[in-house]
This record gives structure tokens, sequence and C-alpha cells, in this order.
């Protein structure tokens, strides 16, 4: 019985402004309540690396990640493929946003091309992923962005067992 709000912030080629993940995250943030958004995802981001031991992570949409935390929506973020090992990039560096890298679950190791650093905090399948494909059919791709679904994926299911945890405990 899970629904899927799908929002847009980007355009066909992929590229789009802070400005336009912000609306999103606010609208999310909004209509929380009415339409039950308890999960966020994100398969975008730039940069970096960021973080404790990199450059400062960038703010450009912190204001809005942070009151969706604040309201008890779980947000993960994919860490970037560049191979850093000492970063993440935005908006999986922000407060309150839960960076997601990749594993091969062939050879049970982390990809290669996820980037990592004390600033990331979970690994889910990421190589090798067999999913619908923009035009139809499916195809298989490999990624953080293909990593990040997974955790929304356990973050809904354990709101469903429990909503009244928190995203940290969900973290």
């Amino acid at each position: 019985n899970v629904k899927i709000a799908a929002l847009k912030v980007m355009n066909e080629s992929g590229s789009g402004t802070w400005d336009a993940l912000t609306a999103g995250l606010d609208f999310c943030t909004l209509y929380a309540q009415p339409f039950n958004i308890k999960v966020m995802t994100m398969s975008l981001g730039g940069g970096g690396p960021y973080g404790k031991t990199a450059s400062p992570c960038p703010n450009y949409s912190n204001k809005a990640l942070l009151t969706a935390f604040k309201n008890g929506i779980f947000i993960d973020a994919a860490s970037g493929n560049d191979g850093f090992n000492n970063g993440v990039n935005y908006p999986a560096c922000a407060t309150g946003v839960t960076s997601v890298g990749a594993t091969d679950d062939i050879s049970d190791t982390i990809a290669s091309f996820t980037n990592l650093g004390i600033d990331l905090d979970l690994l889910a399948p990421g190589q090798f992923i067999t999913a619908p494909y923009l035009g139809g059919g499916f195809q298989t791709l490999q990624g953080t962005s293909m990593a990040a679904p997974h955790i929304a994926g356990v973050a809904a299911l354990m709101y469903e067992l429990n909503p009244t945890l928190t995203p940290k405990v969900i973290e």
C-alpha cells in the first residue's frame, strides 16, 4: 500500500538549480501530512569531495533539508560516483541527510566509484541493478543512484513497522 510522490527537480538533461531542489524539498515538507510523506531519496548532486576531512559542505538547500528532517522525514542521497576517498557530494554531506554509497554484490566489495570517507553513512547494492528505464523496458545500471533507493525502501518498511521512529533512529 505504498504510494510514491515523484518530484522532478532537474530538466531532461539532468541539469537544474538548487532553487528547484529547495522547492521540491519544501513541497514534500509542506505536504508531508496530507500525502503521508515519510521518506525522500535523492539521486542528484555534485561537487566535492565535501565533509569533515575535505572541503566544507555547501549550504544550497540546507535549510529545507533540515526542516524536512526535523519534521520526521528520512532523507537519503547518493554519495556520488567520483571515487573520492575523503568525502561525498552535495547534498549527501548535508546535516540531516543519510549518505549512501554502492556495493558490488557479486564480489561483495564496495564499488570502486563510490565516494567514501567518514561522512559516508550507509552502503547498499549499486552495481548490476536492473530496473525500469525511461522510455520503456529495462536497463542494467550502476552507481550510487542505484543504491540510494534501496535505503529509502528499507526506511519505508521501518516506518511501516513503527511510524513513531525518527530519521536518526532509522539511519
